[in-house]
C-alpha cells in the first residue's frame, strides 16, 4: 500500500515537471512560425510594386546641359532671319526703293556733273541737295513752262528727265534741244535710269 502510493506520487511530480518545465515539437514549430509571421513585414520597408512605382513617378525627362527645349523661346529673342543694312542700301541705290535726292541722286550724279547749275544758268540754281531740290520739284520750267522740271511720279511730265536724256527739243516738249550737263559729256545711263526711278517712286527730298 505504502509502496503502491509512492509510485503515484512520483507519476504525479514528473507529469507536472512536463507541463512545467518542457516545449513540445509542436509548441516549437508554432512559436517559430510565429516569430517568422511577425518579422517578415518590417515597417517603413517599401514593396516591391511601391519602389517600382516610386521609381516611375520620379522619372523626368532630361535636358543635356546648354540646351533649351525645342519648344522654348529665349525671353527677348525671335524666329526669322536678319537683313544686312549695307545689303539694303546698296538695293535702295541700284533699285530706286526709298531713293532720297539729298542723300544719293545729288551728292552722286548732280554735284560732280552739273557745276554750271551752282551759278543759276537757265534759270535753275542748284548748290546743294536742298535748294536743288526746292527748285525742281513742282516748280515750272523756264523753257517749256506747260512742264514741270520734275512732276513725282510722273517721269514723262518731268523736263529735267527730258534734257538729261536730250530730246527736250522734241514734242511734247518743244523746248531747248541742248542735252543736259551742257558743255559736258552725257550723264551715263544709269545715272539717267536713277534719276527717272527717283521720279517714279515719288521724287523723295
Amino acid at each position: 500500500m505504502t509502496r503502491t502510493l509512492r509510485l503515484f506520487l512520483l507519476c504525479s511530480v514528473a507529469a507536472a515537471c512536463g507541463d512545467d518545465g518542457k516545449t513540445t515539437a509542436s509548441d516549437t514549430t508554432s512559436s517559430t512560425g510565429s516569430a517568422t509571421a511577425e518579422t517578415t513585414d518590417v515597417p517603413g520597408t517599401p514593396t516591391t510594386g511601391d519602389s517600382t512605382g516610386s521609381t516611375g513617378e520620379s522619372t523626368t525627362n532630361a535636358t543635356v546641359p546648354g540646351t533649351t527645349d525645342a519648344s522654348t523661346t529665349e525671353p527677348g529673342t525671335s524666329v526669322g532671319t536678319g537683313t544686312d543694312t549695307d545689303t539694303e542700301t546698296m538695293t535702295d541705290a541700284t533699285t530706286g526703293a526709298g531713293i532720297s535726292w539729298a542723300e544719293v541722286i545729288y551728292p552722286n550724279v548732280i554735284a560732280p556733273n552739273c557745276d554750271c547749275h551752282t551759278q543759276g544758268a537757265g534759270g535753275l540754281t542748284m548748290t546743294d541737295g536742298v535748294d536743288s531740290y526746292m527748285n525742281l520739284v513742282g516748280v515750272a520750267s523756264t523753257e517749256a513752262p506747260s512742264f514741270n522740271r520734275v512732276a513725282p511720279g510722273e517721269p514723262v511730265d518731268s523736263y529735267l528727265l527730258a534734257k538729261i536724256e536730250g530730246v527736250a527739243g522734241d514734242p511734247p516738249y518743244s523746248g531747248t534741244p541742248s542735252q543736259m550737263p551742257l558743255g559736258g559729256p552725257p550723264l551715263s545711263p544709269e545715272f539717267i535710269a536713277l534719276i527717272e526711278e527717283w521720279i517714279v517712286t515719288g521724287a523723295a527730298p
